[in-house]
């Protein structure tokens, strides 16, 4: 071993192991992805496909850029007013809803990204999302405690829900459409009707800081990722906590669920993107690219790109492995 090679070993190994999900990044060099997208001068946030090669990114400063995934192009841009947005989602009818830090909740054109309509929802920030699969309204929840559900044709008319006493961090509708679960930064579950807004089932998966919920498409099954314990599978039917969990798991900090129900695809602290399978949780690929912790994943309708955001304030696209 030359001088300049064991200083470089050395240096490996002064690193702190606190600092090790996030350093990791440091020292390798391999780039899965299929392309980089740039145009964001802070953290991406959210990300949502609108169709299979119309890609929307959200994040700080307001920042607004919709994408053509398949040539890396961009359609449009917009800014609002500064303020961070946490998320995004598509809606069915070529619309789709941003939260941000000051509470609002804004409607945007699809195709052209102008701004259709905008209300505060809440006066504090929110910061998660989920559209119904049926009709035009949207959730959210955030710092104020409440889940609020949206009509679309009148954001004014929001219903709010409280029974949470912690920030609201995840929030997604069953697949049938008929309940929705909510969940907060100390671990508690809230399981709702979505017509009565009545809560029906509470749970925990214990004091575990929960950063986002979603739900499977194709059965009654949601998904919780929380600080510490990674992916937990639960059951939307009968209101529990499955026995199901997913290893080495435990560093993702974002994650998106196919839409054939199939894989679930985890963003973690240390840069590296991971492709699981939803029935027995068994890891398909880990894929590297990302300078930094990964903050947002979406997976196009048809299922073949993933898309994932992160701190190094770019965009990158992934083909999902099959097997």
């Amino acid at each position: 071993m030359n001088r300049r090679t064991a200083l470089i070993a050395s240096l490996s190994i002064i690193i702190p192991a606190s600092a090790g999900a996030s350093a990791y990044w440091l020292f390798q060099k391999r780039d899965d992805s299929i392309a980089t997208l740039r145009g964001h001068s802070g953290v991406v946030r959210g990300l949502c496909f609108l169709d299979e090669t119309t890609l929307v990114s959200v994040g700080d400063s307001g920042h607004l850029q919709a994408w053509n995934s398949s040539t890396g192009s961009t359609l449009y841009e917009q800014s609002e007013a500064a303020v961070t947005l946490y998320a995004v989602a598509a809606c069915s009818d070529s619309r789709f809803a941003t939260v941000g830090k000051d509470g609002w909740l804004t409607i945007w054109d699809s195709g052209t990204g102008a701004k259709i309509q905008s209300a505060e929802v809440s006066q504090r920030s929110l910061e998660c999302s989920a559209v119904h699969p049926k009709r035009n309204q949207v959730l959210t929840g955030g710092y104020d405690k409440l889940v609020h559900q949206v009509p679309l044709q009148d954001l004014k008319q929001a219903k709010h829900y409280h029974h949470h006493i912690k920030h609201v961090h995840g929030v997604a509708y069953r697949s049938d459409g008929t309940e929705f679960l909510s969940g907060s930064e100390n671990g508690q579950l809230q399981f709702w009707k979505t017509d009565s807004g009545a809560m029906v089932a509470s749970g925990s998966i214990g004091q575990h800081h929960i950063i986002g919920i979603s739900a499977n498409p194709m059965t009654q099954e949601y998904y919780v990722l929380a600080g510490g314990v990674g992916l937990r599978a639960i059951d939307g039917k009968y209101h529990k906590v499955s026995d199901r969990v997913w290893a080495n798991c435990g560093l993702a900090r974002s994650f998106a669920v196919a839409p054939n129900g199939k894989q679930i695809v985890t963003g973690h602290e240390n840069s590296t993107l991971k492709v699981w399978r939803t029935d027995g949780g068994e890891a398909l690929a880990t894929l590297v690219g990302h300078r930094g912790m990964i903050t947002a994943v979406a997976i196009s309708p048809d299922g073949r790109t993933i898309a994932t955001g992160a701190v190094d304030h770019t965009v990158k696209l992934w083909n999902m492995p099959s097997y």
